[in-house]
């Protein structure tokens, strides 16, 4: 009994070793699959919010909330509110968030001011709310540009094969005009700071005076990037007739994954084999000598090692 009892302890140990094994693998697989999934689209847009109090009472903003499309890559930024709740929307602990709030200063009506943030997916389509004393006060507002979507990115070479539109997005007539560049510095400068300079800059997309409707825009452009290293950069001018003039917007866009991503998903991989390593190493053993050594030391029937399908154990584990 005792002899078969040792036997059957270690039979437990290594079931439970391929067990952990399974699960080992299975949460790595996981964890490489969520970051994947960040490994698409990622975009950077810099635009203008215009605040109006509607009751013409001239009250000044304090608050403002904006909400996107994929989820925030990093804080956001503002040009007049300094600070935010990422990663904490609502006192909530989230890393991955689309709904950001701004506060601690104030925008007098008949301003806008200028957010800047890096989210993931192709149509990150931000809206925004003023508040006064976290009170929304007026309706969801929008940033007034020409949005640069995505539409395939096809691996060509060392490169991708790129189409995407140009879309008015505002939800009202807008003219302006408007420059589309294939940009360099992805891998150094694709940041809220750096992304709209121009570096080794080709134009790809012109115009000079549009006017556009809420909803059109400029369909099934074509480019070429070279290398990972190269993105779609567009500037341009917007104006909506509303007395407030032209704003400026930028946004870029690109499908290769950030170098983090990249890290993440190689260390993923690398888990991934010496865990493949580890379980044949140790829960299979290592030579036929081994699994007969084992058998001597401890009589059991092939029955009771595992079913009919003896397996190999290492007589160190």
């Amino acid at each position: 009994m005792s002899s078969s009892s040792g036997a059957m302890s270690k039979i437990a140990a290594f079931l439970n070793c391929r067990r952990s094994a399974r699960l080992l693998c299975i949460q790595i697989l996981a964890m490489m699959f969520a970051f994947s999934l960040d490994a698409g689209a990622t975009v950077i847009d810099a635009n203008s919010f215009t605040y109006v109090d509607p009751t013409g009472n001239n009250r000044a903003a304090n608050d403002f909330t904006i909400t996107i499309g994929g989820f925030f890559v990093g804080p956001p930024s503002s040009s007049v509110f300094p600070n935010n709740d990422f990663p904490y929307p609502g006192g909530k602990p989230s890393t991955r968030t689309n709904k950001v709030k701004f506060s601690g200063n104030d925008l007098a009506s008949g301003s806008s001011h200028n957010v800047k943030f890096k989210s993931t997916g192709p149509n990150p389509n931000p809206r925004g709310q003023f508040t006064i004393n976290n009170n929304p006060v007026g309706g969801i507002v929008k940033s007034k540009d020409l949005k640069g979507r995505p539409v395939a990115f096809i691996p060509s070479g060392s490169g991708f094969d790129v189409t995407f539109d140009l879309v008015n997005d505002f939800g009202a007539f807008l003219t302006g005009s408007v420059n589309v560049y294939v940009n360099t510095g992805l891998l150094d400068y694709f940041t809220l700071e750096d992304f709209d300079t121009l570096r080794n800059e080709r134009l790809i997309f012109s115009e000079a005076s549009y006017a556009l409707n809420a909803g059109e825009g400029f369909f099934g452009l074509t480019t070429h990037l070279d290398s990972r290293d190269e993105y779609i950069l567009v500037i341009g001018t917007a104006n909506s007739g509303d007395g407030f003039g032209d704003f400026a917007f930028s946004n870029a866009f690109s499908d290769a994954p950030e170098p983090a991503t990249i890290n993440i998903l190689l260390l993923g991989v690398a888990g991934l084999w010496c865990t493949i390593f580890w379980r044949r190493t140790t829960c299979y053993g290592r030579t036929f000598g081994q699994y007969k050594a084992f058998l001597q030391a401890e009589p059991v029937t092939t029955n009771e090692i595992i079913g009919d399908r003896p397996r190999f154990f290492s007589l160190n584990q």
